[in-house]
């Protein structure tokens, strides 16, 4: 264990050409990490943590690698109590 921040990167083979290989790489993110989920055989829904509210959402066509959407969070209004 090393103190932070943290690279993670995820490796995407191609089952057909294990010569072809798509990498994505999250530098400098808090140690909660980076989470993924497949959500179908082409597109991958990745969350990087920056911090303990500021997260990265995005979804990414792994045929095309291209982004199909993406969407910083700010949960700090969850956590600031209410305005009265």
């Amino acid at each position: 264990m090393r103190d932070g921040p943290w690279t993670t990167r995820l490796y995407i083979f191609d089952a057909t050409d294990h010569h072809e290989c798509l990498v994505i790489e999250a530098r400098d993110h808090a140690s909660y990490g980076v989470s993924y989920d497949w959500l179908n055989d082409r597109e991958l829904f990745v969350r990087c943590w920056w911090g303990r509210i500021l997260s990265t959402d995005f979804v990414l066509d792994t045929e095309t690698s291209r982004l199909i959407y993406i969407q910083d969070a700010d949960y700090l209004r969850l956590i600031l109590p209410p305005e009265s």
